[in-house]
């Protein structure tokens, strides 16, 4: 997982825009395994830990510095029955939780255990879909002040959010968009029991935020710069 993490920053650089976040923001309500968007890294690690206490902990750290954005959780195995994924900003302020779980026989929950559960977590979901023959899915979008949206797909807050899955955190973020919650699951095997589930959750308001911010400095400069060019009256020799 760390691999495709890093190439995620280097293509957009995400944290590093994310260092320009400097106030705090209020814990979420949304969590994944008890580990809350909006909580402190410090308070992430311990939930990661008391979560599952065969985890393995490997840091994330930022190629331009060093400095840890984050750390992945994982049970030993190439394919660990359960891992995690936490991305800070550089407040340590927990913006982006991804989880994947995987089932073995004799320990599989069917369809409708998951989905009812997923529904008892979140709320009715935004999206859904459970009619596959091989995978289910479902979205929860919530806007900047937390209410969970159902209507046209158009008109969701979230939409237009790039949420890629599988532990890699999103590469665009919308104006309107306060949390995003996704999870998929599959049932690839004759039984059609759950041998898979991934949740995701991120904070886009958060990074949208830290993005504007850092485009209006820029913009900033350009307007004065331009103002200073403007000012000297230079004329040309003709």
């Amino acid at each position: 997982m760390q691999d495709d993490f890093m190439n995620f920053t280097r293509l957009f650089s995400i944290v590093a825009v994310i260092s320009f976040c400097s106030h705090a923001y209020a814990e979420s309500k949304i969590n994944i395994g008890g580990i809350h968007l909006g909580s402190s890294a410090a308070e992430a690690h311990a939930g990661a830990t008391a979560m599952n206490k065969k985890f393995k902990f490997i840091d994330l750290k930022r190629q331009e510095d060093g400095k840890t954005i984050g750390f992945n959780g994982s049970e030993d195995g190439a394919f660990p029955a359960d891992s995690i994924r936490v991305i800070f900003t550089d407040t340590n302020t927990i913006w982006f939780i991804y989880r994947n779980q995987r089932y073995e026989e004799g320990s599989r929950p069917t369809r409708d255990a998951v989905f009812s559960a997923l529904k008892e977590k979140y709320g009715e979901p935004t999206f859904s879909n459970t009619k596959d023959l091989l995978n289910g899915n479902a979205s929860w979008h919530f806007d900047r002040s937390g209410k969970l949206y159902h209507g046209p797909l158009g008109k969701a807050p979230c939409s237009g959010t790039d949420s890629r899955g599988g532990g890699t955190p999103p590469s665009s973020f919308t104006e309107h968009c306060g949390v995003f919650v996704q999870a998929s699951w599959n049932f690839m095997n004759k039984e059609k029991m759950v041998q898979q589930l991934e949740v995701t959750a991120h904070e886009s308001s958060i990074v949208y935020d830290a993005i504007k911010k850092k485009q209006d400095a820029s913009n900033e400069i350009q307007r004065k710069s331009l103002e200073q060019e403007q000012s000297k009256n230079i004329k040309p020799k003709l």
